[in-house]
């Protein structure tokens, strides 16, 4: 280009070279204008996202453009709505004025370099009163907004709220810790009647009990069955058929185990009331049924999911089901094959009229059969007393029969057991792991906490209550060695303060809300991998394009 221009009158290539000048800072301030857009309806959508840290009294002007003044500095934040985006409408954008573009620039540099010269008043005492009305205020704020969303809701959404978001199972939690303290105090009444009646029989010799039922009781069970088939048809009813299978979950066994439970309620309560005599606690068939009423204390099952560290303990506990049945099934057979070979040492000894019949009685006893050789080796690897169960036989029968009982001590009871309690603490760890419910629920708890915390730090330190801060103030909070070492154990590092806010400002020279509590979790700790990529990244991006200015600048020259 530089030849053509060369190749021309001089007065041509003036004015050649004052046209490409105004036509490369046109091109240069319409992208400049819509890299302004682009960065302001990011802020806008990112503020319409807090619409819960807006002043309740701050104005709504509809489409377009949002004016906020704050105070009497004159200050004034330009913040576009967020519109659906539509190639023709950008491109008029784009053909913006110079003097529209000047005025907006203008008014954006304003808003921006007046905060910067604002020094805000110190706290009184009146300040931090009204602070304390403000959140006062808004608390009142957020429970009547509570209140006419309530309001708003039909019969039904209620009935689905109260079922699905939590309040029917604490009820239900509540009534089942009732039922298992009735049914304590109810076995331990009984069994006080059947003490003092076996004490009767010892002094008089004749066995007397009148009745060991309650009619108190019995009522009690009535009503908490009847609670319980009213929260299992309103379930029903409500959830119809995510009651008993949802996508997500898949079938619903808790739901099927809540319906046995409730049909053992009715067994017991019903097929079982015609049984109920003069000679009740002498039938055989209704000392068996009577078993139901204790099954139904497994209902406190239900109450482990109200707590998420039980509700963790059991779903572990359901995924080491496989490891626990299969180091079961490798013992059974070591306890099989150590029983086999006992009761075929032993025999020989139970039928040698020679031998002490107390030592013959003994291990009759112990390893007379296959059954009972199994019950004692598993008393041997679980109890932990097997010196009291192989002392007599290395004592009383045969000193060689330590090396069968030694070899099963040291493989079975000391590395069996020790490699299954290795393998359930693998799978426990595994299935913890791979629990990504829990860990997502983990990690927002530990981000709202975090996020509650850069709050009230945010509110404290915001001295003039425009929800915002300014150098400034930011400065001056820092300056107290306790809020330095209470960011020191949120892993922030605020040695150089004024870096650390041009850090977290986007350039207006105001730390928002906003701003404050996304941009502090981004600095804390060290710097990632993905980080340093991006701003090397970023580094190169910029180099290139100032690579590419200095190439234009130098053909025009």
């Amino acid at each position: 280009m530089s030849c053509l221009l060369q190749c021309r009158p001089p007065g041509e290539q003036d004015e050649t070279c004052e046209d490409l000048s105004s036509d490369a800072l046109k091109a240069m301030i319409r992208e400049h204008h819509a890299l302004v857009m682009r960065s302001l309806q990011k802020q806008q959508a990112a503020l319409d996202a807090l619409r819960g840290w807006r002043r309740a009294d701050e104005p709504d002007y509809g489409d377009g453009f949002h004016h906020g003044a704050k105070g009497a500095q004159g200050e004034i934040s330009i913040t576009p709505r967020a519109e659906a985006k539509d190639p023709l409408a950008e491109a008029a954008a784009a053909q913006v004025s110079l003097e529209e573009l000047d005025r907006l620039q203008d008014l954006v540099q304003g808003a921006a370099i007046e905060p910067q010269v604002r020094e805000p008043a110190l706290a009184t005492a009146h300040e931090e009163a009204s602070l304390r009305k403000s959140r006062i205020a808004s608390r009142i704020q957020a429970r009547v907004h509570k209140t006419r969303i309530l309001k708003q809701l039909t019969r039904m959404e209620k009935l689905h709220s109260f079922v699905e978001e939590g309040p029917l199972d604490l009820l239900a939690g509540f009534v089942i810790l009732i039922n298992a303290a009735v049914l304590i105090v109810e076995q331990q009444l009984k069994g006080s009647i059947a003490s003092g009646a076996l004490a009767m029989e010892a002094a008089s010799g004749s066995f007397m009990i009148s009745q060991i039922e309650s009619d108190a009781f019995e009522v009690a069970e009535y009503c908490f069955l009847f609670f319980y088939l009213c929260e299992m048809a309103i379930r029903i009813g409500v959830l119809r058929k995510r009651w008993y299978y949802t996508e997500e979950e898949g079938y619903m066994w808790g739901n099927f185990f809540d319906i046995m439970l409730v049909g053992f309620g009715v067994v017991d309560a019903v097929l079982l009331a015609g049984f109920r005599g003069d000679n009740y606690a002498s039938t055989q068939l209704v000392r068996l049924l009577r078993i139901t009423k204790v099954v139904k204390t497994m209902r406190l099952v239900r109450v482990m999911h109200l707590f998420s560290q039980l509700r963790s303990m059991v779903d572990v506990f359901r995924a080491s089901l496989s490891a626990l049945f299969w180091s079961m099934m490798m013992l059974l057979v070591c306890m099989m094959i150590a029983s086999l070979i006992l009761c075929e040492a032993c025999l020989g000894f139970i039928v040698d009229s020679t031998q002490s019949r107390d030592v013959r009685e003994m291990l009759l006893k112990t390893y007379g059969s296959f059954t009972r050789a199994m019950y004692t080796f598993f008393e041997i690897t679980f109890s932990g007393g097997w010196p009291a169960l192989i002392r007599p036989l290395v004592d009383d029968v045969s000193v060689y029969f330590a090396i069968p009982c030694l070899l099963y001590v040291v493989v079975v009871v000391f590395a069996a057991l020790r490699l299954i309690t290795a393998l359930f603490v693998r799978s426990t760890l595994h299935a913890l792991s791979n629990d990504a419910g829990a860990a997502v629920l983990e990690r927002l708890q530990h981000s709202a906490e975090l996020q509650a915390k850069l709050t009230h730090l945010f509110e404290d330190a915001d001295l003039d209550q425009d929800k915002s801060l300014s150098l400034a103030e930011w400065e001056r909070l820092v300056k107290h060695p306790e809020i330095v070492h209470y960011l020191s154990t949120l892993e922030v590092d605020v040695h150089d303060a004024r870096m650390l806010f041009q850090l977290l400002d986007d350039g207006d020279g105001h730390l928002s809300v906003q701003e404050f509590c996304e941009g502090i979790p981004k600095v804390r700790g060290n710097a990632k991998s993905l980080d340093i990529v991006c701003l090397l990244h970023e580094t190169g991006r910029i180099r290139k394009e100032c690579q590419e200015i200095l190439t234009a600048v130098q053909a025009k020259s």
